[in-house]
């Protein structure tokens, strides 16, 4: 069974029967072995992967590709170029988030104002890139929406991306240093969140993320983008982690600070993690 713990603690940076994970061997190149036991050699290139929010879809770049592989087999299910809708290849991607709630993985091409949405619901419409009309580039034909990578225009290229497991909207940084709420229904930026954080993870209430940029933490709604609370900690955090109605802050100089779901400090917790 795979130890989605060992995944999910490595895609910062990057079911029964699903293929099985050991630590990763350097924090860039993560081995996975498959069910018989023997070990999946990844692309030597190797240069930045993502696991799905349920655990059964790995997405890999390397060389000029996306490969996306179902983790029960560890099979390349489907192939993208990696590129902007233009034709310009990319060389990284600055960041990438599992979106549960649509089902999908979204990928910031790094240095490309764009934003890449790659559908792993079965039941994904299809869409259409560009202009219908313009069937020079037999853009009449409509790109299958499982499995389907869709690129989005954004006003600037994006660094940072967090999503909310149970919310549709999705957060970012833009290389200009600004947070941005992004609805990827209408594929737009939905609200100006402010500059951009330096840690994030998902709120303690429902529909909400927290943000923190210095000593500065924010509650942010996450359907109409509005600051709910804020909180000057007394020092700069190390770590965020929120559970049902409670935050645990981390901070550099080793506090551990319990927080409940309008920031206010409930206590000084040793054993919150």
């Amino acid at each position: 069974m795979l130890d989605r713990r060992l995944f999910l603690g490595a895609i910062a940076w990057g079911a029964s029967g699903v293929a099985r994970a050991a630590a990763p061997a350097a924090p860039d190149r993560p081995q996975l072995r498959h069910p018989d036991g023997s070990l999946f050699e990844f692309e030597p290139d190797l240069k930045h992967w993502c696991l799905s929010a349920d655990g059964a879809w790995l997405l890999t770049h390397s060389g000029a590709l996306l490969s996306l592989r179902d983790t029960r087999e560890l099979r390349v299910v489907a192939q993208h170029p990696c590129r902007t809708k233009t034709g310009q290849p990319v060389e990284k991607l600055a960041a990438s988030a599992a979106l549960a709630a649509r089902r999908s993985l979204v990928l910031a091409p790094a240095g490309a104002g764009e934003l890449w949405e790659l559908y792993l619901d079965p039941l994904a419409e299809d869409f259409y890139e560009g202009l219908v009309h313009d069937f020079r580039f037999g853009e009449g034909v409509p790109t299958q929406g499982y499995l389907g990578l869709r690129r989005m225009p954004m006003p600037e290229p994006l660094t940072r991306l967090q999503a909310h497991p149970q919310h549709f909207h999705l957060a970012a940084c833009s290389a200009s240093g600004q947070a941005l709420l992004l609805n990827l229904d209408a594929r737009r930026v939905a609200a100006r969140l402010g500059p951009a954080w330096e840690l994030s993870c998902a709120g303690p209430a429902p529909d909400t993320l927290v943000l923190s940029r210095g000593q500065g933490l924010r509650l942010i709604d996450l359907s109409e983008g509005r600051t709910l609370a804020q909180l000057e900690l007394p020092d700069l955090p190390r770590s965020l982690a929120a559970g049902p109605g409670s935050l645990c802050v981390q901070l550099q100089n080793g506090q551990r600070l319990q927080l409940n779901g309008a920031l206010q400090i409930q206590a000084t917790h040793s054993g919150c993690e």
